[in-house]
């Protein structure tokens, strides 16, 4: 096993300048705290002195796989790439390589189903932080697996699926791509055999064949989507219900029935290009109050640009409700810049710890968050949340809570802010493995637990966000 065997006392500098755009060396910078925690030493982005431990970038040939190699007797760490797609897929294998006979890893999926099946047990093993924390015998829950192995690739996908959503983590999962894509804009719970929609967008195309909250969407094979999807508790039947809506081609075609099976409706659904329109719905409710839903953090729609308008616009004796119900999350570094709207001054947001790549977890260290360079959103702050509102959306709630001018109100969040890995598993598929746990300032998880909120939302709002709706 290679461990990197560094000194502690020294510090390994990540020569990435001048390869990678600046969105990700922000990417890089914001995520030190994990290479610390799996290479056990400090880390800083910057050229390395004579004779430091550093990671460079080596450029390959665009038909190799991405790799990553640790030389022992230079404390040289290289990602073997040939773009940043590449590069970041290095990312994924950093644990791999701690845990590698050879000090070489590849992003080369298995090629037998033999070595797909150690590959599957090694990472869960070793990098999956979440026993403890879900109360889970991984011994017991292996165990089970192997009494009935896969002997093609065929069944392997489905035994792999099984295996990794009993650990109940809607980030970790064996992805097939055949099965995944875009996801529409309906939430619903898969119960009995048939998804009941519990939001049905305006103007969205099911809204426009008729189709309203409470109508269900019969599932063709609803045990199969029950047994290979894991989430946390609180919104195990929505993710469900969600990854068996999924559309893994440009288009699908669904039937509805209404809530007293009087009426039927069938709508072709369609991916839609990404625009703000589709993520950044704004409503002027008063004077004083503006509603703004957000479905997505979705990069490279203008969606900061959107807020620093509001933040000019709006005085401190403005309210802005912003809506994260079923927002199931997108670009990290975005939601953290979305936050530092909120923010007053520099703050402790909590606390994480991720994995080692050993199977341990790292101390829990600080992670604090500053207010926006230059836009300020000076009112009060009201946050609805749902069991749908987790990954970067609960990044985003991450130190908000408490605030004096902040409000979290709804139901308890999804639990899973993740941070996941990827790693190519067999034709079609993929390991995607989540690798950290996040504390709020009270030092108490996020993952799992969600973020509780303040309160419910009360009848009066309820009532007018609906008449808004209409």
């Amino acid at each position: 096993m290679v461990a990197f065997n560094l000194d502690s006392s020294l510090t390994l500098y990540l020569e990435f300048e001048g390869w990678l755009s600046e969105s990700m060396l922000n990417l890089i910078a914001q995520e030190i705290d994990e290479y610390e925690a799996v290479l056990g030493t400090k880390v800083k982005v910057g050229e390395a002195p004579q004779g430091a431990p550093k990671w460079r970038i080596e450029e390959v040939p665009q038909k190799e796989f991405p790799s990553l190699t640790w030389d022992d007797k230079n404390l040289i760490l290289t990602s073997h790439v040939s773009d940043e797609n590449q590069f970041l897929a290095s990312l994924s294998l950093l644990q791999s390589l701690a845990n590698s006979a050879d000090g070489r890893v590849h992003g080369k999926q298995p090629e037998t189903v033999e070595d797909a099946i150690e590959l599957l047990i090694q990472q869960c093993k070793n990098t999956y932080p979440y026993f403890e924390l879900r109360e889970l015998d991984w011994d017991s829950v292996l165990a089970k697996a192997l009494s009935n192995l896969p002997l093609a690739w065929d069944e392997f996908g489905v035994w792999s699926q099984e295996l990794v959503a009993q650990l109940g983590d809607a980030h970790t999962a064996v992805i097939d791509s055949r099965l995944c894509g875009y996801n529409p804009p309906y939430t619903g719970e898969l119960r009995d055999g048939i998804i009941v929609l519990t939001e049905v967008p305006p103007h969205s195309a099911a809204v426009l064949a008729g189709v309203q909250q409470g109508w269900a969407i019969e599932v063709e094979n609803a045990e199969f989507w029950e047994r290979i999807t894991g989430a946390s508790p609180q919104q195990y039947r929505f993710i469900t219900a969600r990854n068996a809506m999924a559309i893994p081609q440009s288009s699908r075609v669904f039937h509805a029935v209404s809530s007293d099976s009087t009426q039927q409706a069938s709508w072709l659904e369609e991916a839609p290009l990404p625009s703000l329109p589709e993520v950044f719905q704004l409503r002027t409710l008063d004077e004083h109050t503006v509603y703004l839903k957000l479905t997505s953090f979705l990069s490279g729609t203008g969606i900061p640009e959107e807020m620093e308008k509001l933040c000019r616009e709006y005085s401190g004796d403005s309210t802005l409700i912003l809506d994260l119900r079923n927002n199931t999350g997108g670009n990290i570094q975005l939601a953290n810049t979305m936050r530092s709207y909120f923010l007053r001054e520099k703050i402790l947001i909590g606390y994480s710890s991720f994995t080692t790549g050993t199977g341990k977890l790292s101390k829990k260290r600080e992670r604090w968050a500053e207010p926006h360079p230059s836009s300020r959103w000076k009112g009060k702050l009201i946050v609805l949340v749902n069991a749908m509102t987790y990954s970067a959306s609960e990044d985003f709630l991450w130190g908000l809570q408490g605030l004096d001018h902040v409000q979290i109100l709804g139901t308890t969040t999804g639990g899973g802010s993740g941070r996941p890995r990827e790693l190519p598993l067999g034709p079609h598929l993929d390991l995607r493995l989540s690798t950290c746990i996040t504390y709020d300032r009270h030092k108490r998880p996020i993952e799992f637990f969600g973020i509780e909120p303040d309160g419910g939302i009360p009848d009066h709002l309820e009532q007018k966000l609906s008449q808004m709706h209409r």
